[in-house]
């Protein structure tokens, strides 16, 4: 969610070398922290020597393979800010295949009888 900032101070100042660093850092994201499904690893530890990556899993998720949702939630957003930003197809793709997956997720843990746009319940007792 950085991204912005990093795009609006190239515009600001003129400097191109910040919009460099966000699409680089937005490149390396769908690459090391976005599944093929669209899921979104929370951690990515890097080796500092190399920028190899070491390990992917969570640090607060339910499981190594599951999706934290704020960063999905994040991630979708983002990827739809740096395509609106850059025109680069990529971001908008990531985007939709992250938003697809997270909607196909809750449509399953819902049921297909239920509807992601239900209105809340009028009271907590029904």
């Amino acid at each position: 969610m950085n991204l912005p900032l990093l795009l609006s101070a190239s515009d600001l100042t003129g400097n191109a070398t910040y919009r460099t660093m966000a699409e680089s850092h937005a490149n390396k994201t769908i690459e090391n922290h976005i599944r093929s499904d669209g899921g979104s690893f929370h951690v990515v530890d890097y080796l500092p020597s190399t920028g190899e990556v070491q390990w992917r899993g969570t640090a607060q998720g339910y499981s190594n393979s599951s999706t934290w949702s704020r960063g999905q939630a994040w991630g979708i957003l983002g990827f739809a800010l740096m395509y609106n930003a850059t025109g680069v197809p990529v971001y908008l793709e990531t985007s939709e295949r992250m938003a697809v997956r997270d909607s196909v997720g809750a449509q399953r843990t819902l049921g297909a009888d239920k509807k992601l746009d239900a209105g809340r319940p009028i009271s907590t007792t029904t």
